[in-house]
């Protein structure tokens, strides 16, 4: 094969590359997580989610603030429990802990379960409202 040199046509501009996109270098896959809910479905859980954002965000935040805010609580009385000399300061912890937990983990299973598309799981059982 003879050395044949390519002549690029001079009147012709090169072909642009697309731009690199902020998101696109940050989230390679960006329904990750609805992938992981629902394999078969993904689109299912990104318009649950969507239903879930719309029609109940205040019952999104209220299950979101009390199961962070348990967990919290939780951890403070523990590490009363460890370290401070007055153990009723941890108990009491411990208890603003179990009255936000409980209904925060509830929440939070039936979320994950509804977002997971599971039979019998709806957003309307969720506490509030």
């Amino acid at each position: 094969m003879d050395d044949e040199v390519v002549k690029r046509d001079v009147n012709k501009p090169p072909v642009p590359t697309p731009p690199v996109t902020v998101s696109a270098t940050l989230h390679p896959y960006p329904g990750l997580i609805f992938h992981l809910l629902n394999k078969r479905r993904p689109a299912k859980v990104r318009r649950r989610f969507s239903r879930l954002y719309w029609k109940a965000w205040s019952r999104l935040v209220l299950s979101f603030f009390l199961l962070s805010f348990g967990i919290t609580f939780l951890v403070i009385g523990f590490g009363c429990v460890a370290t401070c000399e007055e153990t009723s300061r941890a108990f009491a912890f411990m208890l603003v802990s179990a009255l936000m937990l409980m209904p925060g983990a509830y929440s939070a299973a039936i979320l994950v379960n509804y977002l997971r598309c599971v039979p019998g799981f709806t957003y309307k059982d969720l506490p509030g409202e």
